[in-house]
C-alpha cells in the first residue's frame, strides 16, 4: 500500500496460473490461426527458457570464467559473507572478552541473512533502528538498545552507511571510540563475490 512495488511480490500469482498455463497448452482443437501459431511457439519457448534459467542458475552459483559478477549482485552471497562477519566477531571477542554486538546498517537484508546463516557460534545481531532508521522486524523485536560498553560491529553494504543514517544523519555521535571503515572481500573458490563494509567501535552511546 505504501511502498514501491517488487517484481518477486508477484510470484504467488504466477504460481497459481502455471495450471492453467498447462492446460491452455494442451488444447488442441478448435483453434484460429492466430491461437494455432502461438500454441506451435510453446514448444520452442520451453526449450529456450530452460537453457536461459540453466545458464543463470549456473552464472549465480558457480560463475563463468573471466565474467565478474555485476554490481547489483553485492546485496547477495550472504551465506559467505556470514562466515567472514562470523570470523571478525570471534577475533573481537578474543581481543575483549567480551561478546560484540552486530548491527546490520540495513532495512532488511543484513540482520536477517546473518542470522540465518549463522551456524557457528550464535552472534547478537540487531538492526540500524539503534541508529533512528527503520528496521523493519528487528526494530519489533529489539525496540531499543540502553547504552552499553560491550564492542559495535556495524556491517554494511556502502560504506557511507557506516557514517550516515538514511536522512544523511551522522551516526558516529553515538558510537564509542568507532574506528574506520573497513572492507573484506568475499571470496567462493578463489573467486570474488562482493564486498561487505564493517566498523568497530568500543560501545554504543545510544539513541
Amino acid at each position: 500500500m505504501f511502498d514501491s512495488m517488487r517484481f518477486h511480490w508477484t510470484a504467488p500469482l504466477w504460481l497459481a496460473v502455471l495450471p492453467t498455463i498447462a492446460w491452455m497448452m494442451g488444447q488442441t482443437h478448435h483453434l484460429g490461426n492466430i491461437a494455432s501459431r502461438l500454441q506451435a511457439a510453446w514448444n520452442p519457448t520451453i526449450a529456450i527458457s530452460m537453457i536461459a534459467y540453466a545458464l543463470i542458475l549456473h552464472y549465480v552459483v558457480l560463475g563463468f570464467p573471466g565474467i565478474p559478477y555485476p554490481e547489483f549482485m553485492k546485496r547477495y552471497f550472504w551465506r559467505e559473507t556470514t562466515i567472514e562477519v562470523e570470523k571478525v566477531v570471534q577475533n573481537i571477542q578474543q581481543q575483549t572478552g567480551q561478546k560484540p554486538l552486530v548491527v546490520g546498517m540495513s532495512k532488511w537484508p543484513i540482520a536477517s541473512s546473518l542470522s540465518f546463516y549463522n551456524r557457528k557460534e550464535p552472534m547478537d545481531i540487531r538492526s540500524r533502528n539503534m541508529f533512528g532508521d527503520s528496521g523493519a522486524m528487528y526494530q519489533f523485536w529489539y525496540p531499543s538498545e540502553p547504552p552499553t560498553m560491550r564492542p559495535i560491529i556495524l556491517v554494511g553494504i556502502e560504506k557511507n552507511h557506516l557514517e550516515q543514517g538514511r536522512w544523511g544523519n551522522d551516526i558516529t555521535y553515538m558510537l564509542d571510540q568507532p574506528g574506520p571503515i573497513q572492507s573484506q572481500l568475499i571470496m567462493r573458490e578463489n573467486k570474488p563475490l562482493r564486498w561487505v563494509y564493517y566498523r568497530i567501535a568500543r560501545g554504543y552511546r545510544g539513541n
